[in-house]
């Protein structure tokens, strides 16, 4: 089981990469959106009073955004993506530096024109998408990956599109995570070690039961969806188990979406909201 204790969560640490430059120190903000639903995860960040040459550097659409952040004892990598915008502001005297990150806008609008003959292995057909798509592949993910094409196979037009009809056909969900292409089972988790999420670990109020019932993208039904908050925890990613235990609800869940939230300079923002799902 992969858990933070409550003598790890004490001094907050943030460091933010644009680019080159990274940003230690600085008052920082951010909102990081992560998912399994197979859309871009999203970044919105705030560097506040940098020096005008930084603003002037850090301006450039597809930059590397990478925000790592937690605790001086448990602290990680909570989010990444392409800069899309950036624009100075000014706000309560400050100059914000607000930029906005998606991790994967660019691989959703990547095409792939490929055949293949009879007895191509899908494990062949998915790297070739990944490749298509500009991802890494995780080789946990590629494990899950299997069965052949008894006939020739031809794929023209998005790789996304093409990503979501196999993934449905091998019973997976499919996202992008920092860059790498990540496959699930649909009612699983990643073979990652789960995360334990009690009051000891950062569990912040009592869970909520936030939908008894839900149609997935798939047309699948799910029920028992709970959502979490907890002190902000890099070890909750989106396809991860997590072991939850709390007074109202407790059980192994998988990490379905996954929403860090933080300021250097405010107390009261430096937390992790999770929406999870019953998982075997």
């Amino acid at each position: 089981m992969a858990l933070i204790t409550g003598s790890e969560l004490f001094g907050r640490v943030c460091t933010i990469t644009v680019g080159n430059l990274q940003f230690d120190g600085v008052r920082a903000s951010f909102k990081v959106s992560r998912s399994t639903t197979g859309k871009p995860n999203q970044i919105e960040l705030g560097l506040y009073n940098l020096a005008p040459e930084h603003r002037e550097q850090i301006q450039e659409e597809g930059l590397p955004v990478r925000i790592v952040a937690g605790y001086e004892g448990a602290s990680g990598l909570i989010g990444m993506g392409d800069l899309w915008d950036a624009r100075p502001v000014r706000h309560d005297g400050d100059i914000v530096m607000e930029i906005k990150a998606n991790d994967g806008d660019r691989a959703f609008r990547r095409q792939l024109r490929k055949s293949w003959t009879g007895g191509t292995t899908k494990r062949d057909v998915v790297k070739a998408l990944a490749d298509a798509m500009g991802l890494g592949l995780i080789p946990s993910s590629l494990d899950l990956v299997t069965g052949v094409y008894q006939s020739p196979r031809v794929i023209s037009g998005p790789a996304s599109v093409a990503l979501d009809q196999l993934a449905l056909g091998l019973g997976l969900d499919w996202s992008i995570q920092d860059g790498q292409l990540l496959l699930v089972p649909m009612d699983g988790a990643t073979s990652e070690r789960a995360v334990v999420l009690d009051a000891a670990s950062g569990l912040l109020g009592s869970p909520e039961i936030q939908e008894r019932r839900k149609v997935t993208k798939h047309g699948k039904i799910t029920r028992g969806l709970v959502k979490a908050k907890s002190l902000l925890n890099p070890l909750l990613r989106p396809g991860r188990a997590v072991l939850l235990a709390s007074q109202l609800v407790s059980g192994r869940f998988r990490a379905d979406v996954v929403d860090h939230e933080g300021d250097t300079h405010d107390e009261s923002r430096w937390s992790s909201s999770v929406t999870l799902r019953p998982v075997k």
